[in-house]
């Protein structure tokens, strides 16, 4: 009795009871597009910082920057975006110029390089080590992520000194202003 009850309801129903059954109980959807991270980004006299490790040196000796500056992202075209930079305030003259290449995928992981358009490039701070260090590993590319309100990113480069390696960080740190 119970089976012939089945074949008499409506097929947009047991289609319905089977599509439940199916798929579960509804879950948060996984982003499909990307955050949009348009706007000014920056962190005041902390937004860029530059750390150094003596890959030679037992004792860990180590050296360190800290500039004004900020991040402008000012287009961005689903994952891809792009934008200007400036550092302010190094013990040098400062550096500015263009966000080129920058990507962001959906859950907030960044990548971006930089160009200098004025002042020096924005890689090792002019005068931080000797000409006899030459950079002997740089992407120059900044890789980091977004979340929420911040953002951060940083670039590994490797200077050959002797006797031995210089390993450089250089960090950014921004929320949006």
């Amino acid at each position: 009795m119970g089976f012939g009850r089945l074949l008499y309801l409506p097929f947009p129903a047991v289609l319905a009871a089977l599509l439940a059954a199916c798929t579960g109980s509804p879950s948060t959807p996984t982003p499909t597009e990307p955050p949009d991270i348009r706007g000014s980004w920056s962190r005041g006299p902390f937004t860029w910082r530059w750390s150094e490790r003596l890959t030679y040196d037992l004792l860990g000796h180590a050296g360190s920057a800290r500039c004004e500056g900020s991040l402008v992202i000012t287009s961005q075209d689903g994952s891809s975006f792009g934008g200007r930079y400036v550092i302010d305030n190094c013990g040098a003259e400062g550096s500015s110029g263009a966000v080129l290449d920058g990507h962001i995928s959906a859950d907030g992981q960044l990548s971006f390089r930089l160009l200098a358009r004025e002042g020096w490039g924005p890689g090792l701070i002019p005068g931080w080590h000797p000409t006899d260090c030459p950079l002997s590993e740089d992407s120059g590319v900044y890789e980091g992520s977004f979340s929420g309100s911040s953002m951060t990113a940083s670039r590994l480069q490797i200077l050959s000194c002797a006797p031995g390696r210089v390993v450089v960080v250089a960090d950014f740190e921004g929320v949006r202003q």
